[in-house]
């Protein structure tokens, strides 16, 4: 019992305190499981699968017991006639996110020094937490589930596992134990929603209009969902519509909580807007607070006059075609910078002017922007700015892969291809290990669809010399390294590097550094 004493003493140490969703920073969201601040949850955000993973086993992995008795619990031993040596409890991030942070209440146990058995936390091929090489151990305290944190993550997918190692089945029995009595895993979405094709309805006919109106706009995300769609006039909020659903509401129990794609239909009053021309805009707002915006679009609102004192209230006829749109006076389009610009993944900002052939400024012109893969394609739907007063605007571009952008007043226009260096994330599974030991790399480049290349990853000796290569298929990598001849304590340090290619969505691009000390 004092080993048990000294192994759980050592575990409790490392525990940090919980996340929650109002600790997220923008771009992040919270998924919990089994138990949240409203009371008991689902773990419907999580899978089970047996080791090795072939086996199909009749007997349930596991027993969900969160809405009764607030734990999910582990039995490896009616397992053991069914050819499974172990059980895997996992979260794998959606599409579009990573996994930046996990919280994890568990205990686990073994107390049959004749079946020794293994646990491990991990998260990708990192391991978080595992078990001592002990006959018989506890983690956690039985049944009450202590905390442990992993704070600084860029996974796609972590678990838990208890049970044998792989082709062994002696550890499998009622001695062996794991439970889970709470979860909150915080994901990383890396996309902001877009629009899907331009919007309709009344509101963007090209009348002008007055009274009620609707506008209608198609959008969808990758990662976790549009939250709500917001009109906004003039740069002012004049209504808002929470298209994801019941799930989407914190605290949140799956992993997409929101809408993936769908409609939003809103409605504004052109009678509490003045005579003349405004612009709209839609804002759509993901459950990480990513937002897209669509617009601005120019309206022209035209109030129909009162009736004459004491005559009849005659309607006005609509408008049999559109009104005609403003005149505006030719000109020519300036941008600022250079036509070819190598820049970082992060906003990109374009800034120009519009002019007359007197050389005069032109206030309030209408400037569309329109962009398209670099490698090729299709141009967007445009959308639009409007200088100011002194014929000045401003081009707000989220961030993405390489792509041209065209801007244009008229016949007047200029192109800008922005070159983006690929957005390398890279980890190690160990900071330190002993020679003879092998590590495992993995890494991430956002926003790449289904686009493959090969990263190469490199090692610093007096200069970068490559010592592996990895698919990137998913946005995902991998490869590991196994150390042979370390005879001293050595700090090594690693990156990993993707070379330029036409046919991917970005330029080259090298991760920031990682260190592994390896001892003798």
């Amino acid at each position: 019992m004092d080993t048990l004493r000294r192994v759980t003493a050592a575990v409790t140490i490392l525990l940090l305190g919980p996340a929650t969703a109002a600790d997220a920073a923008a771009g992040t969201y919270v998924v919990e499981s089994c138990r949240t601040a409203n009371g008991a949850a689902g773990a419907q955000s999580w899978v089970a699968r047996p080791v090795p993973a072939a086996a199909k086993p009749t007997s349930p992995l596991f027993t969900d017991g969160c809405a009764s008795d607030g734990h999910v619990r582990f039995e490896i031993g009616p397992l053991i006639q069914q050819q499974v040596t172990a059980a895997q409890w996992l979260f794998e991030a959606p599409a579009g996110t990573s996994i930046a942070r996990l919280d994890v209440w568990r205990y686990a146990a073994v107390y049959a020094p004749e079946q020794p058995a293994r646990y491990r936390l991990f998260a990708d091929e990192r391991v978080l937490e595992e078990s001592p090489d002990l006959p018989t151990w506890e983690i956690g305290g039985v049944f009450a589930g202590a905390l442990v944190s992993a704070p600084v993550l860029d996974a796609q997918r972590v678990g838990v596992q208890i049970g044998c190692e792989e082709g062994d089945y002696s550890c499998a029995g009622d001695a062996i134990q794991l439970g889970v009595t709470r979860a909150a895993v915080t994901l990383r979405d890396e996309v902001s929603p877009e629009a899907v094709g331009s919007p309709s309805g009344r509101l963007f006919s090209g009348l002008s209009i007055d009274g009620l109106v609707d506008g209608r706009l198609g959008f969808r995300d990758v990662g976790g969902g549009v939250a709500t769609v917001e009109l906004r006039v003039d740069g002012t909020a004049r209504g808002v519509q929470h298209v994801g659903g019941a799930s989407c509401a914190p605290p949140y129990v799956v992993r997409v909580p929101c809408a993936a794609a769908g409609s939003a239909t809103l409605t504004l009053d052109a009678s509490q807007l003045s005579d003349g021309a405004h612009t709209v805009e839609l804002v759509m707002s993901d459950v990480a607070g990513n937002r897209g915006v669509a617009g601005p679009y120019a309206i022209s609102v035209r109030t129909p006059p009162p009736a004459p004192s004491g005559g009849p209230v005659v309607a006005p006829s609509p408008p049999s075609s559109p009104a005609p749109a403003a005149v505006q006076p030719p000109g020519t389009l300036a941008l600022a910078g250079k036509p070819r610009r190598r820049v970082r993944f992060v906003e990109q900002k374009l800034a120009g002017s519009v002019r007359s052939s007197a050389g005069g400024a032109i206030a309030r012109a209408r400037v569309e922007v329109t962009t398209r893969p670099l490698r090729g394609g299709a141009w967007s739907a445009p959308t639009f700015v409007t200088a100011d007063a002194g014929g000045r605007f401003a081009v707000t571009l989220p961030r993405g892969p390489s792509r041209e952008v065209r801007v244009a007043y008229g016949d007047s226009a200029q192109t800008v291809k922005l070159i983006v260096a690929a957005p390398v994330r890279f980890t190690a599974n160990r900071k330190a290990t002993r020679n003879g030991r092998s590590v495992r790399f993995s890494g991430t480049v956002p926003g790449t669809g289904g686009a493959r290349t090969r990263v190469e990853l490199q090692a610093w000796a007096g200069r970068w010399v490559p010592f592996a290569t990895a698919g990137l298929r998913n946005g995902r990598f991998g490869a590991s390294y196994r150390f042979r001849s370390t005879y001293a304590t050595t700090r090594y340090r690693f990156r990993a590097v993707l070379h330029g290619d036409d046919d991917f969505p970005y330029a080259g691009g090298t991760s920031p550094e990682v260190e592994v000390v390896v001892r003798p």
